[in-house]
């Protein structure tokens, strides 16, 4: 596997400092392009005796186990991929009694496998010529 290597752009962000809206920059990745499920599960499928249109339904169908499962609020294990797990946003408080469910917003975080975070972490950076 090649080292990963990303190119970073230098963009344009606002934000709210001490109330007033200020203009700062920020560092964003340009990424090397969006692999379709389609496309991935061609490749996927060269070299074996399985048609890519099986191989694409089989993950499909895997996929939408994965839907259920979150759906059911039960943390998934991708294997290579990571972990996706229901979750919520809140505040900080130092009583218990302060928490209130209103304040509180669900999502679903995303923990990387370690093979994936060893990647993107030992990523060689690079500014992006224009």
């Amino acid at each position: 596997m090649a080292d990963l290597k990303l190119k970073i752009k230098k963009q344009l962000f606002k934000r709210k400092v001490e109330g007033q809206t200020k203009a700062g920059y920020i560092g964003k990745v340009i990424t090397s392009g969006k692999a379709g499920f389609d496309e991935i599960a061609r490749e996927s499928a060269k070299n074996i005796t399985l048609h890519p249109k099986e191989a694409s339904l089989a993950a499909e169908l895997l996929l939408e186990g994965v839907c259920e499962k979150m759906k059911q609020g039960i943390i998934v294990d991708l294997g290579p991929l990571g972990v996706l797990y229901p979750a919520v946003s809140s505040k900080w408080e130092r009583d218990a009694d302060d928490l209130k469910l209103s304040d509180m917003q669900p999502k679903v975080n995303y923990a990387p496998s370690a093979g994936i975070l060893a990647a993107v972490k030992g990523a060689q950076l690079s500014w992006a010529t224009a």
